[in-house]
């Protein structure tokens, strides 16, 4: 039992990897934008802010976990004890690492495993902390070990990630999903954001069903996927323990495994009668898992995909700040016609009236409009120099090119709003003289 609480000790206790570029990046949303937000003062910038923070979090995340960059990633999910586990760890080249199995999906934590000479495993805490596992301490995260804990260790340890020997898959990032359990109640919601959670983070799903208990794909499991967004994804399924199955069982059971996918409308790359016990595949339908394996060649995460929703933010920000330019505009031609419209209503001048009319003019200037504008190009010219200083850390190379920083003519349609103008025939003084009033106080910032 000390060595159980070592560790849990271990985990509480590790530190965050500190990376300058990142801590710089942090700095950025932070001060710098919220002091450029604070000038302006843009309708949108909070929603602004959570995007920056959302870029922030994913490059974290990618940032320590190096060993998944550049990596194709399959998450492999299915029921509890579908075999999951066991499928993965019959690729694994080493002895002395295997997956934990059977072990309840609420206490499992995700794993990543991929391709490395030598074999070594890390924690990653809840606090985004990194910590060494030992390969013994790692064998014993067994279901008693996580009941002997007394508590849920997925709280503080959310994910790990393995590297072994798995020369022929070098290029994927296997993702040992924890499983869901169609039969725990209350647990379906839970389970699915799961799913989805990791599912998010991958280029294909391989959904696992075992022959032992199952020779057809049990309706949950259609369900679930059904209700998973499997758009620009793959989808494979494995129907694993096939050595269970004399051989015209398997072809029968495969026949009904097409007839449910075909049912329930859900588009595969191929199905394959697997067995993890002897690493074979027996028999496949479409596509076999290894060439469905190799096919799968897309990063995990793209250099290309960060940079643009990054840029997104800017060009949104540009977008705002051509929509109060082009309002200006508007309110300067107003305020020309309304000077005019005045002085013709007035029957001798009034130096209180002109001295407000000047007032409303200094303030649709545009000189401050165009120093918004350089203050956010320069905001975007540094956030992209550490961008590509954390691609550099992250993945050894920096973008090929930063994108464009021009707003498109349909985002630009998109934020006009109809054109201010004067009510027509409005040739009395006091309206005149009222518009001009709430203008002055009502005024917004830029």
């Amino acid at each position: 039992m000390q060595a159980k609480l070592q560790f849990v000790s271990s985990i509480l206790n590790a530190k965050r990897e500190v990376n300058e570029n990142f801590r710089e990046f942090e700095y950025l949303i932070e001060k710098d934008y919220k002091d450029f937000a604070n000038q302006v003062r843009l309708k949108e910038e909070l929603n602004y802010f959570s995007d920056l923070q959302a870029i922030k979090n994913e490059l974290l995340r990618v940032l320590s976990l190096k060993a998944i960059a550049n990596k194709s990633t399959i998450a492999v999910g299915g029921g509890f004890s579908a075999g999951k586990s066991q499928f993965i760890s019959s690729f694994l080249n080493s002895k002395s690492i295997k997956l934990p199995i059977d072990v309840n999906p609420t206490t499992a934590i995700a794993s990543y495993i991929t391709h490395a000479q030598e074999d070594k495993i890390k924690g990653y805490s809840y606090n985004g902390g990194v910590v060494d596992i030992p390969l013994e301490t790692y064998a014993t995260l067994s279901h008693d070990f996580m009941k002997e804990l007394g508590f849920n260790l997925k709280t503080i340890l959310p994910r790990m990630a393995m590297q072994t020997p798995m020369p022929e898959l070098s290029h994927i990032c296997f993702i040992d999903t924890p499983g869901y359990n169609p039969s725990q109640v209350g647990s379906a919601a839970e389970d699915f954001d799961t799913a989805r959670e990791y599912l998010i983070n991958s280029n294909a799903l391989i959904w696992m069903v075992g022959l032992d208990t199952n020779g057809t794909i049990p309706n949950p499991d259609l369900e679930f996927l059904e209700h998973l967004d499997l758009q620009s994804k793959k989808l494979y399924i494995v129907a694993n323990k096939a050595d269970l199955k004399p051989l015209e069982d398997l072809e029968i059971i495969l026949d009904n495994f097409e007839d449910s996918l075909a049912e329930f409308g859900l588009e595969y790359e191929g199905i394959s009668a697997y067995s993890a016990t002897d690493k074979q595949e027996i028999l496949y339908r479409k596509k076999n898992l290894f060439e469905f394996m190799d096919s799968v060649d897309k990063d995990i995460v793209s250099k290309t995909q960060i940079a643009q929703e990054l840029n997104k933010v800017f060009l949104g920000l540009k977008a705002e700040l051509l929509f109060y330019k082009n309002q200006k505009n508007q309110l300067k031609s107003l305020v020309n016609s309304l000077e005019l419209d005045i002085m013709e209503s007035l029957s001798q001048e009034n130096p209180q009236i002109e001295e407000r009319i000047q007032d409303l003019k200094t303030i649709l200037n545009f000189k401050e409009m165009d120093q918004f504008f350089d203050a956010l190009s320069n905001l975007r010219d540094k956030a992209f120099r550490i961008l590509n200083a954390l691609f550099v850390d992250i993945f050894g190379e920096g973008l090929k090119e930063i994108p464009k920083f021009e707003v498109e003519e349909q985002a630009k349609e998109g934020l006009k709003e109809e054109l201010i103008a004067l009510p027509e025939n409005s040739k009395k003084k006091e309206l005149l003289l009222r518009f001009l009033s709430l203008c002055l106080v009502a005024h917004p910032k830029i």
